[in-house]
């Protein structure tokens, strides 16, 4: 079972968007990354934000990233940004070393954590809204286990949650609706929007995992094999609904697999569920599994 609060995928998602924002924050949009996003916008529905921008797809490849160089000088360079994208610049306070920045860094040096940027990156110090959007998305990637660290999945869903409470939503809001007020082009309009409805919603998630039920107050059993992808749907549903459960590979357990004959007329069909009241069902939906919790609680 999923311990986290919402759905793993879920989690994956955002932590994509989010990256991709660290992206055109920290520096300007080259050939390759200008392709992709046509690409994803080629292949995306019809009434989604587009990340390049229509009216830039229809000029030369060379024209289009010229006027982004020249969007992402005026909005985060300058001389004179008017997006500076810095917590201290928008709070008000001392651009370089000042209190965002020292906060941000004594986070990072609780939990050891340093944000991966690279060398050519326009990022002056750590209270760069890039900066701390590369830390959010580590520590999302820890905690779906996507990523590696000495933290535990707890201690990173925790920090991810002090990091966004504490140092980023307090003035990533308010950053982003001028920033999608202020670019001219997208994919900064777009990456503004997005990322500010993935934070608002983030905001909401709790700072605690699941506490997981004792295994014998698991109800339901579920029978599979690493090959079925109708079993790998419904454990997914089962997680995001937070139904706890038991798996048997029934490759690796003849026990298992006669009784999955049994209940199939002879067959080996997957996934079948059982549950602690002996009813058995094959295949099926989310649903059909909470009716028959509620019906046996």
């Amino acid at each position: 079972m999923n311990p986290l609060p919402v759905a793993a995928e879920h989690v994956k998602a955002y932590t994509g968007l989010l990256r991709l924002a660290v992206r055109l924050l920290s520096s300007e949009i080259d050939l390759l990354l200008y392709r992709q996003m046509l690409n994803a916008d080629a292949h995306t529905r019809d009434d989604h934000r587009p990340l390049a921008d229509p009216g830039l797809a229809e000029r030369p490849e060379g024209e289009a990233l010229e006027e982004l160089a020249a969007e992402f000088c005026r909005l985060f360079i300058g001389p004179q940004p008017i997006c500076p994208p810095y917590a201290s610049a928008h709070q008000g306070e001392v651009k370089l070393g000042g209190r965002s920045a020292r906060d941000i860094d004594a986070f990072m040096e609780h939990h050891q954590l340093r944000p991966v940027l690279r060398p050519q990156d326009a990022v002056l110090d750590d209270d760069h809204l890039a900066v701390e959007l590369a830390l959010l998305a580590h520590l999302y990637s820890v905690a779906v286990g996507t990523a590696d660290s000495d933290l535990t999945t707890e201690q990173a869903w925790r920090a991810a949650h002090q990091l966004l409470h504490v140092h980023i939503w307090p003035w990533a809001d308010s950053y982003l609706k001028q920033l999608e007020g202020s670019a001219e082009w997208a994919p900064y309009t777009t990456i503004a929007h997005l990322v500010r409805r993935v934070l608002q919603e983030a905001a909401d998630w709790p700072a605690d995992l699941l506490t997981l039920p004792a295994k014998e107050n698991i109800m339901v059993t579920v029978y599979s094999t690493t090959w079925c992808g109708y079993c790998d749907r419904l454990k997914k549903q089962l997680d995001r609904e937070n139904i706890p459960y038991t798996e048997i590979n029934i490759e690796q357990d003849p026990e298992a697999a006669a009784l999955v004959e049994k209940v199939n007329n002879g067959n080996q069909v997957v996934p079948t569920v059982v549950f602690t009241d002996g009813t058995a069902m094959t295949n099926p939906g989310v649903l059909q599994v909470k009716e028959h919790l509620a019906k046996t609680a």
